[in-house]
């Protein structure tokens, strides 16, 4: 018979080795680095978990809610500016962008009870952004692989023309939540939360060359412009509890 220290070692290591398997949507990873909502947590960099006691505790640490003693309604708005700058062929391209985004609407009720607390919960929560984007443009005089070919010994338009590249990516991950936090005594405190995630992110390629200098200007390889457009839209919808 096995002593229960020998015991203990087993069942740790079972759980060590318990999981489940890699889903398709784990594959993706659309979920990660999330940052979350909520100005004072984003201002202590996410360390918000021990300290939370606000209606934004529904997305850091649910029994945290147990602390509000007066209903509160939450909103938060959030607006995002940002600037990419490129250098091709010499010359430098710059490009901006900015978003004013609802980033939180929400409830939290503390109920009636003879002693303790207990608080429900809800609201939406905009807990991660795609956004970024790229833009150049340049005159290239070097061969850029993406010639025409006419024939097996010809290959026309591929070099001495102006080239611009632009990717806009935009989206973000959204979720619905809803929680539940109850305190049975001023050392325990214990919250539940079941969240409805839903997100779009949305990506946007754009490529043109062009034939300024009318270089390309002889029948068969008589080219004006070259576009290539490209879009991607990911989404994803999933409950979380």
């Amino acid at each position: 018979m096995k002593s229960p220290k020998y015991l203990s070692a087993i069942i740790l290591i079972g759980m060590m080795n318990w999981g489940f398997s890699q889903s398709a949507f784990d594959a993706v990873r659309i979920v990660q680095d999330e940052i979350g909502f909520g100005a004072r947590a984003l201002g202590m960099g996410g360390a918000y978990t021990a300290v939370a006691n606000d209606y934004s505790a529904i997305y850091w640490n649910p029994a945290g809610l147990a602390d509000i003693s007066n209903s509160e309604f939450f909103g938060e708005l959030s607006h995002l500016n940002f600037k990419n700058e490129a250098t091709f062929a010499n010359v430098l391209t710059s490009d901006s962008d900015n978003y004013t985004r609802l980033r939180s609407l929400g409830l939290a009720i503390p109920l009636p009870t003879r002693q303790g607390s207990f608080v429900l919960a809800l609201g939406y929560n905009r807990v991660r952004d795609y956004d970024q984007n790229l833009l150049f443009s340049g005159y290239n005089s070097k061969t850029n692989d993406l010639a025409f070919e006419i024939d097996d010994s010809l290959r026309y338009f591929d070099r001495n023309v102006q080239q611009t590249e632009q990717i806009i990516d935009e989206g973000g991950l959204k979720q619905w939540s809803f929680a539940a936090a109850i305190a049975l005594s001023p050392n325990f405190t214990a919250g539940l939360s079941a969240n409805i995630y839903r997100g779009q992110d949305e990506y946007l390629f754009s490529f043109i060359q062009e034939d300024v200098d009318n270089l390309y200007n002889v029948f068969p390889a008589d080219f004006d412009s070259y576009q290539l457009n490209q879009k991607l839209i990911i989404c994803c919808s999933k409950i979380f509890k």
